[in-house]
């Protein structure tokens, strides 16, 4: 309290739920100063879960001093990217709220402990960057990695915004499909050039490829099962005018429908770094869930630019498993598995929580990159 009083700021963060009773300290009247909040964050679903009453079906009820939609908040998801991302766009970081560690949560070295640790070093390295209004001279190649099966390719094709001066795409085919080809060919307003390359279980060789193609400049990479929506289309340009090495792009998975998305333990928000600048060395590694190396500059996050990812709609579990046993082949023993049912949200509230940051961004430190 002496800290939010000397600072003026009107924001407290705890890291660490404990037994949730610093908590209910917190939420007595005249306990906060006038017109403060504040939220309770932990990387641990099931220690909070097991501390919280639950309701007749089992499941936990939210504490009686909380109050999403007031000024007293519990976060709690096991990604500190989630975390982080929900706090920041909210007004959270270090130069506008107090964070302080909860002394009754006693966490232990592990996984929770690491993620709030991670969460930490994430508000206090991000800053708040504004987008420039005039877009860069030379917008963005987009390119892709596809196979000449993919469903719906004439609407991945249809979503090129009037912008783009080309498409880069390498087909997971020994020769150039050419009904494929040509379905991109009528679909696209921009020319695409194609490229013929067997996957071979080496997801980063076929962005590699791409990349070979490109001479310098920005590039964006979809996959055939994502899509940007119009405002997104907008941004990219823009962002492509600022001196950052590679934007990480929240991706949100649909499901069960298109009003809904997949959310915690990391299934949103799911950051993927696909807006790069194709300098010299930079190269894709890994054979799958594959990550740009050889950046040089700082990264950043567009909160408002979200991929939407149609894999769970577009695909039949059949189409799904087959994939994730490619996956498994390239991942040297990792195992990928479809679950039968995952938590969801709204997409509706992801947006309204983004809406303030159309005009901005979040650029990381270089540890973060």
């Amino acid at each position: 309290m002496r800290m939010l009083t000397q600072t003026g700021r009107s924001r407290l963060l705890v890291l660490g739920f404990g037994d949730g009773s610093l908590a209910r300290e917190l939420a007595a009247p005249g306990v906060l100063p006038p017109g403060a909040e504040f939220t309770v964050c932990d990387a641990d679903p099931d220690r909070v879960r097991a501390v919280l009453d639950t309701d007749p079906n089992g499941q936990p009820r939210l504490p009686d001093w909380a109050d999403p939609d007031g000024r007293r908040h519990l976060l709690v998801d096991a990604s500190p990217h989630a975390l982080f991302l929900l706090l920041a766009l909210s007004g959270y970081g270090t130069d506008t709220a107090v964070i302080m560690q909860n002394p009754a949560a006693h966490q232990s070295p592990g996984p929770s402990s690491n993620a709030l640790r991670d969460l930490r070093r994430l508000l206090a390295s991000a800053r708040r960057q504004p987008i420039p209004e005039k877009p860069a001279p030379a917008p963005p190649v987009l390119a892709a990695i596809l196979h000449p099966q993919e469903p719906a390719l004439d609407e991945f094709f249809a979503q090129t915004p009037a912008w783009a001066r080309q498409w880069v795409v390498t087909w997971d085919a020994p020769r150039i499909p050419e009904e494929a080809a040509r379905l991109a060919d009528a679909h696209s307003c921009a020319p695409i050039r194609h490229i013929a390359r067997l996957l071979n279980g080496d997801f980063a060789a076929q962005r590699n490829a791409c990349l070979d193609a490109v001479d310098g400049g920005h590039v964006l990479f979809l996959d055939g099962d994502e899509r940007l929506d119009a405002a997104s289309w907008a941004l990219i340009p823009r962002l492509a005018a600022m001196d950052i090495a590679g934007w990480h792009l929240p991706r949100r998975t649909l499901y069960p429908d298109a009003d809904h998305c997949k959310i915690g333990y990391g299934l949103w928000p799911d950051m993927q770094l696909r807006l790069l600048r194709a300098d010299p060395g930079v190269r894709f590694e890994r054979p799958v869930h594959e990550r740009a190396a050889g950046l040089t500059g700082p990264t950043a996050i567009a909160p408002a630019v979200s991929i939407i990812h149609l894999s769970r709609l577009l695909k039949s579990p059949e189409l799904l498993s087959a994939k994730l046993a490619v996956f498994d082949r390239a991942g040297s023993g990792v195992r990928h598995r479809l679950a039968e049912e995952y938590p969801t949200l709204s997409c509706s509230l992801l947006d309204d929580i983004a809406a303030s940051w159309h005009d901005a961004v979040l650029v990381l430190g270089s540890d973060h990159a």
